[in-house]
């Protein structure tokens, strides 16, 4: 019994990820594992920054809360991008008096854009 791919005569056929044989499966191809971590690395990066600067603001946990939130959704096979909207915006209102941080936070909403 064959358990390969054939293609024949003019035929073809194009596919990011292809798995083949018994138990094979695709989890995710190799930019999108590496596109996840940078945005987790950056978003603990903001928390880290964010900490460093809590006196600054008045609601430090909810902010840290949302870049968790964030992160986590992230981490989910089909991310919800209103959701992740909603707490970008809001840290970004929040920190947008701090230029580092709006910087770093400028970073990581381009980075999940091209990525969701």
């Amino acid at each position: 019994m064959n358990k390969g791919i054939i293609v024949q005569g003019n035929a073809s056929f194009s596919a990011v990820n292809i798995a083949t044989g018994d138990n094979a499966s695709i989890i995710n191809n190799a930019k999108d594992i590496n596109r996840k971590k940078e945005i987790e690395r950056r978003l603990d990066e903001l928390g880290n920054m964010l900490m460093d600067c809590r006196d600054n603001f008045d609601n430090t946990m909810e902010l840290i809360s949302d870049v968790i939130l964030v992160r986590e959704e992230i981490k989910k096979e089909t991310p919800d991008k209103e959701k992740i909207d909603i707490k970008i915006n809001r840290l970004a209102t929040s920190v947008s008096s701090i230029a580092s941080i709006a910087s770093a936070l400028n970073a990581i909403k381009a980075t999940i854009s091209n990525f969701i």
